[in-house]
C-alpha cells in the first residue's frame, strides 16, 4: 500500500518520466548496474513505461521496483507496514542520485567512462 501511494504520485509526474526516458535513451553501453540508485531508476522507468502503455487486462505488479527499493534502502525489506512519505522520499533520493549528469548517460562519470577515480 505504501509503495503504491508513492508510485502513483511519481508516475503522474510527466516531467520526471520524460527526464528518465531521455536519460535512458541517451545512455552508453556501460551502465553502472552495480549502483543501487541506477537499479532503482531503471526499475522505476520500466514500471513507468509499462503503466503508460495504457489499459491492461491485469494489474502491474511492481516486484522489481520493490526489490530495487529494498536494495537502495534495506529498511523497506520484509512485509512490515511502512510510511508512504518515507517511501516517496527514498524513491526521490535514489532517482535524484541516478539522474545526476553523467550517471545514467555515462558522459561525466569517471567510473562509467573507465577513468581512475
Amino acid at each position: 500500500c505504501y509503495l503504491n501511494s508513492a508510485l502513483q504520485a511519481l508516475i503522474h509526474q510527466d516531467a520526471l518520466i520524460s527526464q528518465m526516458l531521455e536519460a535512458a535513451a541517451g545512455r552508453s553501453d556501460t551502465i553502472p548496474t552495480d549502483r543501487k540508485d541506477v537499479q532503482l531508476a531503471y526499475a522505476f522507468g520500466s514500471l513507468a513505461v509499462a503503466l503508460k502503455r495504457g489499459p491492461r487486462d491485469e494489474a502491474e505488479a511492481p516486484r522489481d521496483m520493490l526489490e530495487a527499493l529494498v536494495g537502495w534502502n534495506s529498511s523497506f525489506a520484509g512485509n512490515f507496514q511502512q510510511d508512504a512519505h518515507e517511501a516517496l522520499r527514498t524513491l526521490l533520493d535514489g532517482l535524484d542520485d541516478a539522474l545526476q549528469p553523467g550517471v545514467v548517460a555515462g558522459s561525466n562519470n569517471p567510473a562509467v567512462a573507465g577513468d581512475a577515480a
